[in-house]
């Protein structure tokens, strides 16, 4: 997790150096002529400012599975972040810092996409809360001190976690609210923020925005960046919030409170989402020192409490800690009776409740009717305090002997969650609720006040429970349902939508909650309810209903399609027939703009299905009726269109496509669109022959990747991949395999396939070819042969085992593989089928057919060029020259290699020449003699120098190289190298500061030595004889 410091490095002109400045030490200030205390500073944190001469940049490190990781700048200008990488430690000068700083203002050569859009404060646009959950219970008159739990609660503030554990009636809220309430006085009064939930907050937007809010007690505007990360998306790429950066952004402002404070989660037993199981899970793993976390619940938490026990960071409670004594039984009926218990008695009662705080409180409540002894007796001889029978026991013994009118009320308001008493006075047509509520509390009858003001309150959820099994016999059906269609109307004139859905639904009050739900603008993407919350809502609708409201339809569609983490998948049948629904109403109103929405949904649903063409048909026609102004829609409709284009190849259309994603993303910015059209951009521009624009992309993603691993994994292996090409290996192979990790975990198996395939590449470039073909060998073997897609990627796995068998030179594996091919009549996907054809143009080349694999390359070049394809245009002219030269066309061949090699060399292409092997080193050196331009002098040098060194040598005879090694001087072996090299006469003698003249002599000499009649016979034998590099 990252963590925010508060150190700036900063130039200080008046005195002309630069100083290190840290919050928590004031009055500290580390110079950096002091060279050793600052690299021992910076390995022992992770984030800093740096204010210099040229600019100010944020530095962050970043962890990697080996090594202290690398630091990356980034500098934030006009909405749009830019990244670059520093390097370790021991780079961080800062004279480098002021070249980054100066470089970085400069921009990159494809502009930022926009970041998360800069938020106003207000404009923050998550659901209105409902300010009762977040108030302490009030506690309750009868308060019985209870030294032994508060002293066990205490001492748990050191560590992270308490937690009280135990079913419903033994008093863990009143604990809790006991303790704070006793904090002050025990060394100090502790900031608290309460949460108290509902089965309502199992949606991760709404159940942290409650939390993050609820805490900025704690810390004045904590998680104010987080909460903007939790808006709605604009754009439904993807439906996952990132809730670790937003957590992380969280925690980070926590750590900077004034003080230590306490979060507070009642009744967290209704959460059952495993997103924030997980993401509460994470908190606590990172859970700042100025936080103690206290969880009220029926049952434990999926979190890893055995590790937290044997770190002793868990005060855990349970139902046998809080049950009272007998001596506190005592005490409480004493208090509440004025007169002493029987001592038999006594034992009769904790005999019968076993210390079981409801019903000890409930048995309080009975007690004040009996003003005689013998009948306190009698009624203390019968009770039971069995829990099975309490319900019955609070129905009969309590609410039945209430006057009628208390009566009606606690039926009608225990239908609500919580509650006020302008609330109560719609509900049932009143106004003196206010007073009842008095009147209710002051009796005892299990009435919480919410807040000090005593304007909120809710009933005992033990009791309510009873109350609302009795309300549904107590009240007919039609007053039934007019109360709480009353409260829903309430709810609605004061702001708070959801909870006005929601008591619409309870009152089966269908087309009304339908009504209420249509009034959430642009459903379901800006609403401001999470995924979960509206396929509870429209699951509710019945069929007649959904179906009078179009849009409904199209919502309900959408968030059945989109939330790929929901429990189950939808079949595809059922989305379709509420889609048809509503493009049959949009048709008959022709509402153009309704219709393309549809039309959209129609063709991701395609699109999931594997149906490609098909998706970008719909698409195409969607924005056919969408307009200009239409984003939401057009942006999933382009990136469809972009999808397909890309899979077919046509890669100057799918840049174009990409840019208008891009701009789109610029005028309507969002996360999604920050990490998904990078990442798309970055694959066009790789195949484009763009390197150094694909690989900012990749990074660009990769920083807006956040907690999506799957958008992580994808933008590792377009790095891995240009590393690859740029011969970085030992970073290709690191990016390869983290993504090849990643695509394990998220069982993503073209992804990892893809990944695997790339360290068999890196494998066979680093000379271990037979562990390369096993390692090939392996991953057919592990193919999953039910996935739609394993034919295809069977086909792409057996492609690479043939290339790289070919260039081992096995010709009968070879025909093994067409075989294959030819007996499989899979469709497949227009770049593997171009693949397919450059292996066999390799194989007739490999027979000696130059002609025949002519012939099959220039009709791929001319596919190549006018879709745009560069990298496969640089590879099939280089397959080309090397045809060429294999009929003695010198000429030609050196044409169709200069063709290319601009470009090639701008863009740093390496590995598309090494990995031709012998024929790209015979090329270069027959090409290099004839070439004058020094740049592409210099890169074919380059070239054939990297193909030299990175041949294995053959085993030779130890007396031949002997005998030849000796015999030339130390001298004459540097000139043969710089002849390997192809350099001309004169480039050797200005490179050793000698005349011509005397190269010319060493080059006889050589000749002589080597028994050879001419330069390129020279250059063969020392190749064969290891004289060179």
């Amino acid at each position: 997790m990252s963590k925010v410091t508060a150190a700036v490095l900063l130039w200080v002109p008046q005195k002309q150096r630069y100083e290190l400045h840290e919050r928590d030490c004031p009055n500290q200030t580390l110079l950096l002529t002091e060279e050793d205390a600052w690299f021992s500073w910076l390995a022992t944190h992770t984030s800093f400012s740096f204010q210099g001469k040229e600019g100010h940049l944020s530095l962050l490190k970043e962890a990697r599975a080996r090594g202290a990781g690398y630091w990356y700048a980034y500098r934030s200008y006009q909405g749009r972040r830019r990244k670059k990488y520093v390097g370790p430690d021991c780079l961080l000068s800062p004279a480098r810092l002021e070249s980054i700083a100066r470089a970085i203002a400069s921009g990159p050569s494809v502009e930022a996409l926009p970041s998360t859009p800069p938020q106003e404060e207000s404009s923050i646009s998550l659901p209105v809360l409902l300010e009762s959950k977040l108030q302490m219970p009030q506690l309750p008159a009868f308060l019985l001190p209870r030294e032994r739990l508060l002293q066990r609660l205490n001492k748990g503030l050191p560590g992270k976690l308490t937690l009280l554990c135990a079913p419903p009636g033994f008093g863990k809220t009143i604990a809790v609210r006991q303790w704070l309430h006793a904090l002050p006085e025990q060394g100090g009064p502790l900031p608290v923020a309460w949460v108290t939930l509902d089965a309502g907050d199992n949606d991760p937007a709404r159940f942290w925005h409650y939390v993050i809010s609820a805490c900025q007690i704690l810390a004045p505007n904590a998680g104010r960046e987080a909460l903007v990360l939790l808006e709605p998306t604009a754009v439904p790429f993807e439906t996952k919030l990132p809730l670790e950066k937003a957590l992380t952004l969280f925690l980070n402002d926590l750590t900077h409170a004034p003080g230590k404070g306490l979060l507070v989660l009642e009744d967290y037993h209704v959460i059952t989402s495993p997103r924030i199981q997980a993401s509460l899970g994470f908190m606590l793993e990172h859970l700042p020192a100025t936080l103690h976390l206290v969880i009220t619940t029926r049952c434990n938490p999926p979190f890893p409490l055995s590790r937290l026990r044997a770190n002793g960071e868990l005060n855990e409670l349970l139902a046998s800690d809080l049950l009272l004594t007998g001596q506190e039984t005592a005490s409480l009926l004493h208090q509440a009776t004025g007169a002493p218990i029987a001592e038999e008695r006594l034992v009769h009662i904790t005999r019968r409740i076993g210390g079981w705080a409801a019903g000890i409180r409930l048995l309080l409540l009975t007690l004040q009717r009996y003003k005689d002894t013998e009948a306190l007796e009698k009624h203390l001889e019968a009770f039971s305090g069995r829990k099975q029978e309490v319900s019955e026991y609070f129905m009969e013994e309590v609410v039945s002997r209430q006057p009628e009118p208390i009566q009606r009320f606690l039926f009608h308001t225990c239908l609500l969650n919580r509650f006020t008493a302008s609330l109560c006075d719609a509900m049932l047509e009143r106004t003196d609720s206010a007073s009842l509520l008095a009147t209710i509390e002051n009796a005892g009858l299990f009435l919480e006040s919410l807040d000090e003001a005593r304007q909120w309150y809710r009933y005992h959820e033990l009791f309510a429970e009873a109350m609302r099994a009795k309300a549904r016999h107590f009240l007919a059906a039609e007053e039934f349902t007019r109360s709480l269609s009353k409260a829903s109307g309430w709810f609605e004139e004061h702001g708070m939508l959801a909870e006005a859905i929601e008591t619409a639904l309870s009152a089966s009050r269908y087309s009304h909650a339908a009504a209420l739900m249509a009034q959430i603008e642009r459903l379901p993407f800006t609403s401001n309810f999470g995924y979960p919350t509206l396929q509870r809502w429209l699951e509710c609708l019945p069929e007649d209903v959904l179906s009078a409201h179009p849009q409904l339809c199209l919502t309900y569609a959408s968030v059945l399609l989109f939330p790929r983490s929901l429990q189950g998948i939808t079949p595809v049948a059922v989305i379709e027939r509420v889609l048809d629904r509503a493009q049959r109403a949009f048709q008959e109103s022709n509402q153009s703009e309704q219709i393309g929405a549809t039309l959209a949904v129609r063709a991701i649903l395609a699109q999931r299905q594997g149906y490609r063409q098909e998706a970008s048909d719909l698409a195409r026609q969607a924005l056919g009726c969408l307009p200009i102004q239409e984003r939401m829609w057009r942006g999933i409709a382009l990136s469809l269109v972009g999808v397909e284009e890309l899979d077919r190849g046509d890669l100057l259309a799918a840049w174009q496509t990409g840019l208008a994603l891009q701009d789109l993303s610029r005028s309507a910015p969002n996360r999604n669109a920050s990490r998904v059209v990078p990442l798309f951009l970055a694959e066009v521009a790789t195949g484009l022959g763009k390197l150094h624009d694909a690989a900012h992309l990749y990074q660009q993603a990769l920083e807006h990747a956040e907690d999506d691993l799957t958008d992580r994994s994808k933008a590792l292996l377009g790095l891995a991949r240009i590393s690859y090409e740029w011969n970085a290996l030992d970073d290709s192979w690191q990016q390869a395999q983290e993504a090849a990790e990643l695509g394990a975990h998220l069982a993503a198996e073209e992804l990892q396939l893809q990944a695997q395939l790339l360290l068999a590449r890196l494998l066979f470039a680093r000379g271990e070819q037979a562990q390369a073909q096993r390692h090939v060998q392996t991953l057919l073997a592990g193919l999953q042969p039910a996935l739609p897609q394993a034919s295809s990627l069977k086909r792409l796995a057996l492609a690479w085992q043939a290339r790289l068998q070919l260039a081992e030179g096995a010709g009968s594996a070879i025909k093994y593989w067409l075989a294959l091919r030819s007996n499989d009549p899979a469709s497949l996907p227009s770049s593997l089928q171009e693949f397919e054809e450059m292996i066999i143009a390799r194989w007739l080349l490999f027979q000696g057919k130059a002609q025949e694999a002519r012939s099959t390359l220039e009709k791929l070049l001319e596919q190549a060029r006018e879709a745009g394809r560069f990298y496969r245009m640089c590879e099939i002219q280089l397959l080309l020259a090397v045809s060429w030269l294999a009929d003695r066309r010198e000429q030609a061949a050196r044409i169709s290699l200069q063709e290319m090699l601009s470009r090639a060399q701008l863009e740093g292409y390496t590995r598309l020449f090494l990995d031709e092997g012998e024929a790209m080193i015979a090329l270069v050196r027959r090409c290099l003699p004839q070439l004058h331009e020094q740049p592409q002098r210099r890169y074919l040098q380059m070239l054939l120098r990297s193909g030299i060194q990175a041949r294995t040598p053959d085993a030779l005879p130890g007396a031949v190289k002997d005998m030849w090694g000796e015999a030339l001087s130390r001298r004459e072996i540097q000139v043969l190298r710089l002849l390997t090299e192809g350099a001309t006469n004169q480039e050797i003698a200005r490179q050793l500061v000698v005349s011509v003249n005397t190269v010319r002599s060493q080059v006889q000499s050589i000749y002589r030595k080597l028994q050879v009649r001419g330069r390129m016979q020279a250059v063969e034998v020392a190749r064969q004889l290891h004289l060179t590099p």
